[in-house]
């Protein structure tokens, strides 16, 4: 599903502007294109087992460790290594090969690229997103027939396979045996020097981390407390190495590089921005902005104009025969279709531009004083900038809604006053290594640096706060198709009635989206197995944007309840009831209150496990009013106007209240791993469903008219 919004774009567009000739040598092209990704993605491998317990050496190849000069960096959550040989079942070591996706202990070592490790553990199993089985109950007290769909949301094993990695190995006990060093382990030694030299006389862990990741796209250093903040306020994508810090860095070394002959800085840009590049991690939308800029360099240093849109095609194409899986990778269509979609208007925004300011071209320049004349200079730059970013979120809204479910027009503004931070701070990283010697501008410097990093969270905290996502359901795929066809047909056509029907069709489309929620049935989502056994049951409310959510019992279940919830356009829980304290019941429910905004936590007392006292103390750092049940000689119970609770050892009650009516759903576990739900819906409607222990994820929704 991912790569087919690409398709799909590119072949209507191809259709409906290029002449037919070279609409069919595209689409010849094209097809061969698709046929080189399929057949690369059917025959890739790596010679690895599949699953079960083994030994492993493997070199990391990971580009945002710290190393031993950054041990206040912690190690990413997951990091990349290079397999060297494996032994499996105390079997002899045998020859691997193929990149690997690893989970490290918390104990693990502070590790550098090019480190050799020996690691002990097992193999997991990639899986993709787990399908939901959907039935409805009809009015009548019948049950439609069932129809079923993959859930959206962040697909892990595709991210991994776009990355060319197909096993995933999770550590026990790892070992550094000794460092390898190579053209890139190098590199990444001076950039972790570069590092420690730029947070040095920095205190706070916080502000370092950010400053990794701002300047480096080590987002492993970003607080978790901060995260939602930057992902509501539509501000995440400046703590991943873009186009937007590629760009910077490269404007910055053409105006530094003044000095030097015209053709020669013009190809000289493109090395230096290349080893920035590497340093990073050579992530999709750096190495799109690196190729671009290479390519416009090139032509510039040998005095050739080439279309903007000319040079986006060829990147492309180099980075497709770089890795021919890329369109089903997000941050590629991010990359292309926002940048495709600024490079379209950017002459609009000219001609607009050239209209608002037309009276002031008609004044002789001499009587224009020098602060006027600098005043309209950057009064432009606002403007366009202003409208660079309004059409950048554009051209982001749709896609971003579909895969992450999160809609930020607020994200416009945000990113207007972020990016002359990000600039300015730039600039002091580089006056700071020019002036490294004169220790006496050390805490100066810093100081500017925690004021940029306090000025940029205070404003994603101020957008997140006062307007953050607006809840809006995950648009349907034919829907999204006809967004991105109506922008086309905005910044693309000239003529009024195109223009005209492409603004209708954009305001039809956006209308549908936002008020899709109003005329939702109220649902139900029981989630059952994978790495716990214990249900989840959610009550989504998508006209109120509301949910309740019974027990959290992993972190893999965690990430499915927020998947399920931005897929209904839910964007807080009013209720997260635990009904237990051990692990089984709630050890994901950190991860779940650090992603969606939970007024209240319900929890029964007292704390017997060290999960339980985790969730609360999660609830309490992310401003969560934490209750406790009231405990009876049967159990626990929980009375309030919406929701009643009632619970013992082998049965749980729960009653939902709404305006329309009543929700009763009950919980029996025979002790033998089979539970059974009777849910009875309003009207004395009922359905019966039965859980089965199992390894494998399964969802039920069930929509109640």
């Amino acid at each position: 599903m991912p790569g087919r919004i690409v398709v799909i774009i590119a072949v209507m567009v191809a259709l409906i502007f290029l002449p037919r000739f070279r609409s069919m040598i595209f689409l010849l092209f094209f097809a061969v294109g698709v046929g080189v990704m399929l057949f690369n993605n059917y025959f890739s491998h790596s010679a690895l087992p599949e699953i079960g317990n083994g030994l492993l050496e493997a070199q990391v190849i990971d580009a945002a460790c710290g190393g031993t000069q950054n041990r206040w960096l912690k190690n990413p959550s997951l990091l990349t290594v290079a397999a060297i040989r494996y032994q499996s079942n105390r079997m002899a070591w045998e020859n691997g090969s193929g990149k690997i996706a690893l989970q490290l202990p918390r104990n693990a070592p502070r590790l550098s690229y090019g480190d050799i490790v020996r690691l002990e553990g097992r193999w997991l199993e990639t899986e993709d997103n787990p399908h939901i089985r959907t039935v409805k109950l009809m009015a009548d007290g019948k049950i439609s027939a069932d129809s079923e769909r993959q859930l959206q949301g962040f697909n892990f094993n595709h991210y991994l396979r776009t990355r060319g990695i197909y096993r995933r190995f999770q550590v026990r006990k790892i070992t550094v045996l000794r460092y390898k060093n190579s053209f890139f382990a190098t590199i990444m030694g001076r950039r972790n020097a570069l590092l420690a030299a730029t947070v040095k006389g920095i205190e706070s862990t916080e502000q370092r981390g950010m400053l990794a990741a701002l300047l480096f796209g080590c987002k492993q250093g970003l607080p978790r407390s901060s995260r939602r903040t930057f992902i509501y306020s539509g501000t995440i994508h400046i703590f991943t190495v873009s186009g937007l810090h590629v760009g910077m860095l490269g404007l910055l070394l053409l105006w530094l590089l003044r000095w030097v002959p015209f053709s020669t800085r013009h190809l000289l840009v493109p090395g230096l921005l290349l080893i920035y590049v590497i340093s990073t991690g050579m992530h999709p939308p750096a190495l799109r902005a690196w190729l671009m800029i290479t390519i416009w360099c090139c032509c510039r240093a040998r005095l050739l104009h080439t279309p903007a849109l000319n040079i986006v095609f060829v990147t492309a194409t180099l980075l497709l025969l770089f890795n021919p899986l890329y369109p089903g990778d997000a941050g590629f269509q991010f990359s292309f279709i926002v940048v495709g979609f600024l490079i379209a208007t950017s002459g609009r925004i000219n001609r607009f531009l050239q209209l608002l300011f037309e009276q002031w071209n008609w004044i002789p320049s001499e009587l224009h004083s020098t602060l006027a004349i600098q005043r309209v200079k950057w009064l432009r730059r606002l403007i366009a900038s202003l409208l660079g970013c309004m059409v950048a979120w554009l051209a982001s809204s749709g896609i971003a809604l579909y895969y992450q479910g999160i809609y930020v027009p607020a994200a416009v503004m945000a990113n207007f006053l972020i990016m002359p931070l990000v600039w300015i701070l730039f600039i002091v990283v580089g006056v700071r290594f020019v002036a490294i010697i004169i220790t006496i501008m050390i805490p100066f410097i810093n100081g500017i640096f925690s004021a940029i990093i306090n000025s940029t969270v205070v404003i994603c905290e101020l957008f997140y706060r006062c307007f953050g996502s607006i809840p809006t359901p995950r648009p349907t795929f034919g829907s999204l198709i006809i967004f991105y066809l109506v922008a086309v047909g905005l910044v693309g056509s000239k003529k009024r009635l195109t223009l005209i029907l492409s603004a209708t069709g954009m305001a039809a489309v956006l209308i549908y989206w936002h008020s899709s929620a109003l005329f939702a049935d109220p649902s139900l989502f029981i989630i059952h197995g994978g790495d716990s056994q214990e249900p989840t049951i959610i009550f989504c409310n998508p006209r109120q944007n509301l949910a309740t959510v019974i027990n959290v019992p992993s972190w893999q279940t965690a990430g499915i309840i927020n998947d399920c919830l931005r897929d209904k356009g839910i964007t807080r829980i009013s209720r997260l009831v635990i009904c237990g304290t051990g692990k089984k019941f709630c050890s994901g429910s950190g991860r779940l209150l650090k992603s969606v905004d939970t007024e209240q936590m319900v929890i029964p007392y007292p704390l017997r496990s060290r999960y339980a006292r985790t969730a609360v103390s999660s609830a309490v750092t992310n401003h969560t009013a934490v209750v406790h049940p009231l405990k009876t000689v049967t159990g626990n119970s929980f009375s309030r106007s919406d929701l009643t609770v009632k619970l013992d050892k082998l049965r749980v009650i729960i009653d939902y209240h709404d305006l329309s009516g009543n929700i009763r759903v009950e919980i029996l576990n025979n002790g033998l791993g089979i539970r059974k739900l009777t849910i009875i819906g309003k009207k004395q409607r009922q359905y019966n469903l039965e859980l089965v222990n199992s390894n494998k994820v399964e969802i039920t929704e069930l929509v109640i008219e």
